[in-house]
Formats: C-alpha cells, structure tokens, sequence
C-alpha cells in the first residue's frame, strides 16, 4: 500500500494551536548558559520539547533523571508577568521574566566556583 500523495488529517485541537518555538537568538542564550553549566559540571543532558502554545528547554543532571530547571516560553502568559519562566525539577516557579536573559541571570551564582587552596 502507498501512502504517497496521502492526506493525513489530523484532530480539530492541533488546527488552532499555534506553534511556539525559541527564535535563535533565544536558542543561542540558552544553549550559551547550558554550556557553561554543562563546563561547571553541574549538567550533563538537555532536551526540548514544544506542546500547544509554549516550547520548554529541561536541563538533566543525568541522563535517565526529571529535569533539574526547565526554561519555558509561552507568549499567552506574555501580557502578564513575562513570556519567560524557569521551573524547578519540582515544577515550582523559580524565575520569570519578559526578558530572556534577566531570566538566564537566575543560574549566574549557581555556575560560580570557588577558586583557590
């Protein structure tokens, strides 16, 4: 059987959701701040996901574990208090912001190590 030149229809829920994703500059900041936690050792696994109407970027301490933060965008709650929010491994909310990177400022004392004897 052929499925070429096939249409595939799909539930009534997905035809009015709109798509959200994070815009490469956005990308650029997160992955940046992944890095160095990932340098700092304190991360070792990401994963991004996109369900109806937000995108969610989790970083993992292990492979197998919940998600340590997870860095969320939604618009809809934009008008509010700021499409950006960062979430604990717990789902409390720990940051949020209109700005992505007065949000990312949330991780700057975690990636301070102390250099010395």
């Amino acid at each position: 059987m052929s499925y070429a030149g096939s249409i595939i229809a799909f539930p009534a829920a997905f035809e009015n959701s709109k798509v959200v994703f994070f815009n490469q500059s956005e990308l650029t900041q997160i992955l940046n701040t992944y890095g160095r936690m990932v340098s700092a050792g304190l991360l070792k696994d990401y994963a991004i996901s996109e369900s109806r109407g937000q995108v969610v970027f989790s970083f993992f301490r292990g492979t197998s574990e919940r998600p340590l933060y997870r860095v969320v965008k939604n618009p809809a709650h934009g008008k509010k208090k700021g499409p950006f929010l960062i979430l604990g491994a717990d789902g409390t909310l720990l940051k949020r912001g209109s700005s992505l990177k007065t949000v990312l400022k949330f991780f700057e004392p975690k990636m301070i190590r102390l250099v010395g004897a």
